[in-house]
């Protein structure tokens, strides 16, 4: 990265005074590729798509959910529930497979 970048976000970021100096710090060393810290996304299935796949009622699908054979996932700092996870779908539906 040139140092004019670098200084250039270090700014940006530098103006939200939300921002810790600490995290300004690992965003410039994730974009210069020498930190891996980048946290994955957890896959998320959108409720439609899982009532098409279990053909199911969405009454059934918050059933499940309710009795903890589905997990929904939430946006990041909201109680919004943006869809289901994707390992408990599979875990859900490899287990009403195997029965």
């Amino acid at each position: 990265m040139k140092v004019e970048t670098e200084d250039a976000v270090r700014n940006i970021l530098a103006l939200d005074g939300e921002v810790e100096e600490s995290l300004i710090d690992r965003v410039v060393a994730i974009l210069k590729g020498e930190s891996d810290e980048i946290v994955p996304q957890m896959p998320i299935l959108k409720r439609k798509v899982v009532l098409e796949l279990l053909k199911c009622h969405r009454r059934t699908l918050d059933y499940y959910v309710e009795q903890g054979y589905l997990k929904r996932a939430y946006r990041p700092g909201t109680k919004r529930a943006v869809g289901i996870t994707r390992d408990s779908f599979v875990q859900f539906t490899t287990l009403r497979i195997g029965q």
